[in-house]
């Protein structure tokens, strides 16, 4: 059985995003990343603090 998972959009962007990315490389600011420019990736950021 062959399953395909992929997710093409998320669909038209309806609320503004709380995160202020970057469009500007090496700047120490997460980069805004456009529909289709990288494809077959999820980013993960992981918090590792112990509280």
């Amino acid at each position: 059985m062959n399953m395909d998972f992929t997710i093409k959009t998320l669909g038209e962007c309806k609320i503004k995003s709380p995160l202020h990315l970057s469009k500007v490389k090496v700047d120490g600011i997460y980069d805004f990343v456009e529909d289709g420019e990288r494809e077959n990736r999820v980013i993960v950021v992981l918090d590792t603090t112990i509280y």
